[in-house]
């Protein structure tokens, strides 16, 4: 949003490009397996879907999807389609 005006990390980067950068560099480590495209179209979407909670809830479980790390312990990301589909089917 441009709220803060000093540059908090890299002086020749704004905020949003330092954080980024950052968020780039860290998942471009933890998974090898993605290739570069993958993780930067990833990366823009978070600071694009980052006003809007269910846009931002829904990217970050298909990230995990696609990272094919996401287990049946995470049933609670699905809550609110069980909560539509239970209205849905009993109304």
């Amino acid at each position: 949003m441009g709220l803060t005006s000093e540059n908090l990390f890299d002086f020749n980067m704004s905020n949003k490009d330092s954080v980024m950068n950052f968020i780039l560099n860290l998942l471009k480590g933890a998974y090898a397996h993605l290739n570069t495209i993958q993780i930067e179209t990833f990366c823009i979407a978070l600071f694009n879907k980052c006003y809007n909670f269910h846009e931002f809830k829904y990217l970050i479980r298909d990230f995990l999807v696609l990272l094919k790390s996401f287990s049946g312990t995470n049933e609670d990301i699905f809550e609110e389609e069980k909560k539509v589909f239970l209205y849905a089917n009993y109304n």
